[in-house]
């Protein structure tokens, strides 16, 4: 899955280029902004239709994790924290009835999924869209995921990596449970 990886990169790339010269006559700069706006629509268009595309295959009886994740990459592109976790959560759920416990390719594709999980539930609670409820969520699937594994994996970078995010989830709960507390005290 690393090639449609890589075309969501690009077009969010492309999204950030700035189509414009040095020294250009003003109507070199107005062609040059017409470029510019007929590409921005173009790229608009491919988005629209990859998302379209997206949809139909994430509606099929064999929707794999990996096409959650790439759906989950797509709504992040567009902006949508919600759908975008929503997809990442579809696709750890799916990974969850594989054997990632014993298989060491299958222990890195869910531990990925968990982590960009996480990462979208602190997301969504940075943007107050979620709050205590996302960030609770996060720990309670890093620490169920974590225990899981924590036989066969546990010198694992992943595993690392989870345990790390663990702590950071736990500390942005506490945070966020004591300014909730804060606000909520008498004067």
């Amino acid at each position: 899955m690393e090639a449609p990886d890589q075309l969501l990169s690009l077009l969010a790339m492309s999204k950030d280029l700035s189509y414009s010269s040095s020294n250009a006559t003003l109507d070199s700069v107005a062609a040059s902004s017409a470029a510019a706006a007929a590409r921005q629509r173009t790229c608009d268009q491919v988005m629209v239709l990859f998302g379209q595309l997206l949809k139909s295959v994430a509606n099929s009886p064999a929707c794999s994790p990996a096409v959650w994740g790439l759906f989950a990459k797509w709504y992040q592109l567009q902006g949508h924290l919600l759908s975008s976790q929503e997809a990442y959560l579809k696709q750890a759920r799916a990974l969850q009835s594989t054997a990632f416990k014993s298989d060491p390719e299958l222990f890195a594709t869910m531990a990925k999924a968990s982590i960009n999980l996480c990462r979208a539930y602190m997301a969504s609670a940075d943007a107050g869209q979620g709050g205590l409820r996302d960030l609770s969520s996060a720990r309670m699937h890093l620490r169920g995921v974590l225990k899981q594994c924590e036989d066969s994996f546990e010198g694992s970078e992943q595993y690392k990596e989870m345990q790390a995010l663990l702590q950071e989830v736990s500390e942005a709960e506490a945070a966020a449970l004591a300014a909730k507390r804060a606000a909520e005290a008498p004067v």
